[in-house]
């Protein structure tokens, strides 16, 4: 098991077969409307970077509702490219 942290995230990767998760707690976005819009604004960047032998769990640390996409982008991928 592997964790990797930023600003905004936290990813755990685990081997074995692909998969991922993302975690958005009340306590980071309160409406359920902005929990699944960040969730799908991170599978959407997850599908096309995340290797396909490797399990793995993203951890929102922070609100990211008003960041832009390029931004969540880049920093995600920069974390998965350090495992």
């Amino acid at each position: 098991r592997k964790q990797v942290k930023s600003s905004h995230f936290s990813v755990v990767y685990n081997e074995g077969v692909g998969g991922c998760a993302v975690v958005v707690s009340k306590k980071i976005e309160r409406l359920a409307v902005n929990r699944n819009k960040t969730k799908r604004r991170i599978f959407s960047i997850l599908r096309s970077t995340t290797p396909p032998n490797k399990n793995c769990v993203v951890f929102v640390k922070v609100k990211i509702t008003n960041v832009p996409y390029k931004d969540i982008q880049k920093e995600l991928t920069s974390l998965i490219m350090k495992v």
